[in-house]
């Protein structure tokens, strides 16, 4: 709901698709790149919905989705 919910208050700004990435959870990155990668974007925004910078859920988040990356050649 709440994917849905971004994806409505961005499209008043152009075209935006949302795809949700759990840290410690499913969907995880490397599965969700996969969608990504079919959608074929010409940019992506990484947007971590944590109430404040850690290292331990922000920057792993960031550092999960760059590794996903590297392993899929998709940057």
């Amino acid at each position: 709901a709440q994917a849905a919910a971004l994806e409505k208050a961005l499209s008043r700004h152009g075209e935006y698709k949302v795809f949700p990435v759990m840290r410690y959870w499913h969907p995880r990155a490397d599965d969700v790149l996969k969608q990504v990668m079919s959608y074929d974007p010409k940019r992506m925004l990484l947007l971590p919905l944590y109430p404040q910078f850690s290292t331990t859920t922000t920057a792993s988040s960031f550092r999960e989705w760059k590794e996903a990356c590297e392993h899929a050649s998709f940057q």
